[in-house]
């Protein structure tokens, strides 16, 4: 898989495009936690073998199992990237729904039903029925106002800059 071929350049304009247009209709007050408003979460999931390529060989599969997911649990992803062994995400909540981590779950058994088994798998997991592809736990932030989304938004973009897969985050 060579991620020199996807296309971070258009995907980063149409992003940036979106954020401009829409301000995504979030503002300081409309990021509390009530349950008449949006929640709005950073996430950093990542695999357990953190040398792995599993999630850009198998994007389709990842892509799929999120497409799933979103039918039977709303959100919206207001930004994400893909890397071979980790994913950061801004997602936006359905009002009064806080369950990200049931969203989560599911998503990773979805994308983790489509790899051929071969890993090497602890007793503690295997005991626990897990095929131990994911980190157990993931990174979680909640957006607070425009400033820290943007700020995550960035982050999401220069993350492929970061790791050494593209020299910018236009291309």
């Amino acid at each position: 898989s060579d991620l020199t071929r996807f296309p971070w350049r258009s995907a980063a304009a149409t992003l940036g495009q979106r954020f401009r247009e829409d301000r995504l209709g979030l503002t300081a007050s409309s990021l509390t936690f009530t349950t008449t408003m949006a929640l709005v979460p950073f996430f950093t999931v990542a695999l357990a073998n953190r040398k792995s390529t599993l999630l850009i060989d198998h994007a389709d599969g990842l892509r799929e199992a999120i497409r799933v997911v979103k039918l039977r649990h709303p959100f919206e992803i207001v930004a994400m990237v893909v890397l071979p062994d980790h994913l950061h995400a801004v997602w936006r909540l359905p009002p009064g729904d806080m369950d990200y981590p049931t969203r989560w779950a599911l998503i990773k058994a979805g994308f983790s039903r489509g790899i051929p088994k071969g890993e090497c798998t602890r007793p503690s997991r295997t005991a626990k029925r897990e095929r131990g592809l994911w980190q157990r736990r993931y990174w979680e932030h909640l957006i607070r106002d425009d400033r820290d989304l943007q700020t995550h938004v960035d982050y999401i973009h220069h993350n492929p800059v970061k790791h050494g897969y593209v020299a910018g985050a236009a291309d």
